[in-house]
């Protein structure tokens, strides 16, 4: 027999180690071993097996969690790796019992693919967005690598067989489709959009093949365990899960027998989901409820003749159908003839369950790709099993228009658009099969996409310095200015126009788009005040922001839309001539230090910044004789040698000096400069005295850079105070964001 092996949460990676050890003592050949889940699994021919290696463990004082085997039937073929000691299962035979996969037969051929109808996937295609790489995983009976509509859409170097014994075999032959199941569901995925057979859903994304059932058809721990983890190893967005993992359809966990084939499966999901997999499963063909199972008489289903008559399995789990770390499917049908043809109903095999069932899908009679063993081509064939790779190929969409969204905002998104279509399947309470609605490909890449964001407006009146332009802009502080802003986020396109200027347009390279800025050339503000009434004149502003999608029903386009106010004020210099200070002109790294500043208008807004960095230390304003101070900490980790500090009023003037950022353990050069730990008089870190402080303009070789702009009075201050205040572009100082449906 195969073992799981489950340590308990709190084990160690040595402990981990010396059990898996301890297997091998007792004569067990090791197959697989999984520290992430505290999981390894072993071969013994032992029946005692299980028991010795408790004791072992026991006796070791190592916490395990369960220890058991993976499946009902003995090892068979190529898969025994150790001589049988005792008669065991006399029934037991590998390629004997009944496969779940022998429900699914072929239907009556279909004149449509109506399920990529029913769903937008077809409508999808058409939707002009750039799409990410994405790769699922399917996790199946293998795929038919010469299937002509998928031969090109395989990840042949990451494709893998874990069929025998869970060890992962990446030769091309381990993977390949000896029965006909996962090419069909490879097909619905991500069949290509080449004028031959069917389109996938995604016809975009790649498949990974992972064969994770033997030639009997059987899914059993092992294999399963081994296909997640190496899709998750492997770069694997999504995973299709269109089985149920034999040989129990209900497990129970705490039944010896099952306990460790359920415990290594539902980590396995836990885990892969955790690391960034999304996890979509087919819900069963049994017409089940999910919800309340209470007897099985199909199980174990590995041996002929060894299922348990009315087992009551009302503890069981369907697995994975009923884990919390998948998406479950239920299947629909078409409507019937003379029936509502906008409505869909339940396939009468579908299982269902309200607490169960998260999105329904097409899944009778529906056509893909078939191996070159049943003739090739295509065919058709019902199940929830063909309903599943639906929602894996939506999902596969999703990923590709969200490329850093994670399984849970995947998950969302998923029952988010669904329930646009929930109005489309045909309500029966009885039997609850709906969940959040049908899938939806067409909402996946229209709908719910990143928007640019507009940034605030700014103006400039050099061209170098810039300062966040408010609702009003007094001209007579500059008759003349630029005005910029920039669309932050997936902006392919975007355009500013301000009045009855030419308007500004930027365009991205990038399909998935980047942060772009507008700039106006210098605008004659103040005279296009004059030619109007000269005192007011309120000018609109419109910025266009367009998100990575060109289809025109999308919604990831951006308009703000605001006022700006051109105003005549008077204003009056400032009688002190601009200048900016340091306290300290050889500070040491991780010292605080004061700026100083000088000559600005009452009220003025006065950003230092620290060049060469440059750091932006912030923004304080002038007090009614015209200065501004601000405190900074030097980082320990600040470049040693000259800087350069700079105030710069929003009016545009700025006033800079220099100063020397020494390492703490140098003496300071300056002879001014108290040792360290010696008293402090004034600002932390401050060599002057309070009448050295007042004397900025006299320090170093500071120099001012002057405009003609005026110094304004108190009024203008106040308004130059409002016009900080607008943040953003849309929304806080009247700006309106309007998206385009």
């Amino acid at each position: 027999m195969n073992y799981a092996v489950n340590l308990s949460p709190e084990a160690t990676p040595e402990q981990l180690t010396q059990l898996a050890e301890a297997a091998k003592a007792l004569g067990a050949v090791p197959l697989s071993q999984y520290p992430a889940l505290d999981a390894f699994f072993v071969q013994s021919a032992k029946a005692t097996f299980a028991a010795d290696l408790g004791s072992a463990a026991q006796a070791a004082t190592i916490p395990v969690h369960s220890i058991g085997p993976t499946r009902f039937a003995q090892v068979s073929g190529d898969e025994v790796l150790v001589q049988a000691t005792s008669a065991g299962n006399s029934a037991a035979n590998g390629g004997g019992g009944n496969s779940q996969l022998d429900e699914f037969t072929p239907d009556p051929e279909s004149n449509l693919a109506w399920g990529l109808s029913a769903i937008g996937a077809l409508d999808a295609q058409k939707v002009d967005v750039p799409r990410a790489k994405v790769t699922v995983a399917i996790l199946d009976t293998g795929v038919d690598g010469t299937q002509v509509d998928l031969d090109d859409q395989i990840d042949v170097e990451n494709s893998v067989g874990c069929h025998v014994n869970g060890i992962p075999n990446n030769a091309r032959e381990a993977w390949q489709d000896d029965h006909h199941h996962g090419t069909h569901v490879a097909g619905t995925v991500a069949a290509e959009h080449n004028g031959l057979g069917v389109d996938g859903v995604a016809p975009t994304a790649r498949i990974m093949a992972v064969k994770t059932s033997n030639a009997g058809g059987f899914f059993y721990p092992e294999y399963v365990t081994c296909g997640l983890m190496w899709a998750l190893d492997k770069g694997a967005d999504v995973t299709n899960n269109s089985y149920y993992v034999d040989p129990w359809a209900f497990w129970i966990p705490t039944e010896p027998s099952q306990a460790a084939g359920y415990e290594v499966v539902r980590r396995a999901f836990t885990y892969t989901e955790d690391q960034g997999l999304l996890h979509i499963a087919a819900a069963g063909n049994d017409e089940y409820d999910l919800d309340n199972p209470t007897t099985d008489s199909d199980s174990p289903n590995d041996v002929d003749g060894a299922a348990i008559l009315n087992r009551d399995v009302t503890a069981g789990v369907d697995i994975p159908a009923m884990l919390d770390s998948v998406v479950t499917v239920s299947s629909v049908q078409r409507p019937r003839r003379n029936a509502d043809p906008t409505k869909f109903t339940r396939s009468r095999f579908s299982n269902y369950g309200a607490k169960h069932i998260e999105i329904a899908a097409p899944g009778s009679v529906i056509r893909s790709t078939l191996p070159a063993s049943k003739g090739g081509g295509w065919g058709y064939l019902s199940g929830t099993s063909m309903a599943s790779p639906h929602v894996a190929g939506v999902a596969a969409l999703l990923k590709s228009i969200h490329p850093t969204a994670t399984p849970a905002q995947l998950r969302e998104l998923l029952y988010k658009q669904a329930g646009d279509k929930l109005d489309v399947l045909t309500d029966d309470p009885a039997k609850a099969y709906r969940g959040r609605g049908m899938v939806n490909a067409l909402d996946a890449v229209l709908k719910d996409q990143p928007k640019p964001v507009v940034g605030a407006l700014e103006y400039s009146i050099d061209g170098n310095t810039w300062q966040p332009l408010g609702a009003e802009y007094n001209v007579n502080v500059a008759p003349k200015a630029r005005l910029r802003v920039t669309v932050t986020g997936p902006a392919t396109a975007a355009s500013l126009q301000v009045f009855d200027f030419p308007a500004v347009t930027a365009t991205s390279e990038n399909p998935f788009g980047e942060d772009l800025t507008l700039t106006t050339e210098e605008l004659p503000l103040a005279d296009t005040l004059l030619s109007y009434d000269g005192e007011f004149l309120s000018l609109p502003v419109t910025i266009n922001a367009e998100g990575r999608n060109k289809d025109p029903r999308a919604d990831d386009d951006v308009v703000a839309e605001s006022k700006l106010a051109l105003v005549k004020a008077e204003v009056v210099p400032h009688p002190e001539d601009l200048s900016v200070a340091p306290s300290l002109t050889t500070p040491k790294q991780g010292q605080t230090m004061t700026f100083m500043a000088a000559g600005f208008a009452i009220g003025e807004k006065v950003t230092f910044t620290v060049h060469s960095d440059p750091v932006v230390v912030g923004t304080v304003p002038a007090d009614n004789d015209g200065r501004a101070s601000i405190e900074w900490t030097i980082p320990a980790d600040f470049g040693k040698g000259e800087h350069t500090v700079k105030a710069v009023g929003e009016s545009g003037r700025e006033a800079s000096q220099t100063f020397t950022v020494q390492a703490p353990s140098q003496p300071s050069t300056n002879p001014g400069t108290p040792s360290p730990g010696a008293p402090q008089p004034n600002t932390p870190g401050s060599t002057d005295s309070p009448k050295d402080q007042g004397a900025h303009k006299a320090q170093g070789a500071g120099t001012a850079k002057k405009s003609s702009s005026l110094a304004s009075t108190g009024t203008q201050a106040g308004m130059l105070a409002a016009l900080a205040a607008l943040t953003t572009m849309a929304g806080v100082a009247g700006l309106i964001a309007r998206k385009r449906s």
